[in-house]
């Protein structure tokens, strides 16, 4: 006789007799993905439907209590980064800096890939570019954020108390709130390419006028020479 591993047992138990954890084989490990013409291309490939967000009014009230906390790491650990410590200036700012953080993650967790949203993501990328932060160090202290979120989460799911439906809510969390980050780092980055384009676009413009200037100082002086 095979006996059923007891954890097993437990998370069936807890969702009625069946299993809180899905099985997959065969042809369900494929998603079937519709698109929704009304839905913005984020939403459609980082999975952002009214379905797949259903679980934010957990999630907000467990983020509002872990961000403080994990935005005064992320910038205890830039005021040690020889690199970004002038960027961020004297440590007045950084109580303001630190409120717009949350106040930015607060907006992004409603989940709303509306035209506001997108602004106030993109402005969030020039504003980085206009102190001179480069991308790179933009993604590393947003992976920061994300990685210390996800370990939190994590802890949120552990312990004997804790029902396996629980876990599966903790890990959909984990899953959404990736899918929200990538989502506003693409937008803020895609602001950070425009301002490069359009900084080598004046560049190359100013480069060419001091070509013609030049040219017609040339072509002015050697005319001066000339006489019929």
């Amino acid at each position: 006789m095979v006996r059923a591993k007891p954890f097993l047992m437990i998370s069936r138990l807890a969702c009625g007799g069946k299993s809180a954890f899905p099985s997959y084989n065969g042809s369900e490990t494929t998603m079937n993905h519709r698109v929704d013409p009304h839905q913005t291309p984020q939403q459609i490939f980082y999975g952002l439907s009214s379905a797949d967000t259903a679980i934010l009014p957990e999630l907000r009230p467990i983020m509002a209590r872990l961000l403080p906390g994990i935005i005064d790491e992320l910038y205890r650990l830039i005021g040690q980064t020889t690199d970004l410590a002038p960027v961020f200036g004297s440590h007045d700012k950084i109580p303001r800096l630190k409120q717009a953080q949350i106040n930015h993650w607060t907006r992004m967790l409603d989940a709303r890939m509306d035209a506001d949203y997108i602004a106030s993501a993109r402005a969030v990328g020039q504003a980085h570019h206009r102190i001179g932060l480069s991308a790179d160090w933009y993604i590393r202290g947003y992976g920061f954020v994300l990685r210390r979120a996800l370990i939190l989460l994590a802890a949120e799911g552990h312990g004997l108390r804790v029902l396996p439906r629980r876990r599966v809510k903790i890990g959909q969390m984990q899953s959404l709130l990736s899918a929200l980050c990538l989502a506003d780092m693409e937008l803020a980055l895609s602001s950070y390419w425009d301002a490069l384009t359009n900084e080598q676009h004046r560049i190359v413009e100013a480069t060419l006028e001091r070509i013609d200037t030049q040219a017609s100082d040339v072509a002015g002086e050697s005319g001066e020479g000339i006489t019929c």
